[in-house]
Formats: C-alpha cells, structure tokens, sequence
C-alpha cells in the first residue's frame, strides 16, 4: 500500500474512533434529553457511518492498487527473463558478426 494511501487510512481510522468516542460521550450524557444534544448526535452517528464507508473503500482502493501492481511485477519479472534470453542472442549475433568482419578483413 502507497504511503499517502496507509496515511489517509490512518486518518480516517482515528477519526472514526473519536467519532465513536464522542457519540459513545454524547449518548451517555444526560443533556441528550434536549434536541440539541439529540441532533447533535445524529449528526456524529451520521460522520461515522459515512467514515467506515470511506475507510472500506480506501481499503477497496488500496486492495485494487496492489493487484494493479503485482501485475506490472509480474510483467516485469517475464520482461527480465526476456531481457536476459535476448541479452544472450545479441551477444552471440555480435560475436557471429564480429568473426565475419575479421574473416572479411583477413581475406
């Protein structure tokens, strides 16, 4: 997971546990008797279902991203076996190549 990705994750995580905190607060007070107190929080219980939502979907994000990634690796790692089989083929071309020029000078 992408360092900006993991920071965002963490944010939204500390901030769902002191919205949970406060409605945890908020319910247990005694003033929630008031409409006030009441709408204020709906208002919270309102963030955090909002939150979570968020907070899966960075997870979603992020899950999308590394299987995005291990794809490119895996065409990287093929492109490395390529790389190497040609690295072999060029060399002996180059080598095929250079004896014929030297027969040609020698001749």
């Amino acid at each position: 997971m992408a360092n900006g990705q993991t920071d965002i994750l963490k944010r939204l995580t500390d901030e769902l546990k002191l919205q949970a905190w406060l409605a945890r607060a908020e319910w247990n007070n005694p003033s929630l008797k008031h409409d006030t107190a009441r709408d204020e929080v709906d208002m919270l219980l309102q963030a955090r279902d909002e939150l979570r939502v968020q907070l899966h979907l960075g997870h979603r994000e992020a899950n999308d991203e590394w299987k995005r990634l291990e794809e490119r690796w895996g065409v990287v790692k093929q492109l490395s076996v390529v790389a190497d089989d040609l690295g072999e083929a060029l060399d002996e071309a180059i080598a095929d190549i250079r004896e014929g020029y030297q027969k040609f000078r020698d001749s």
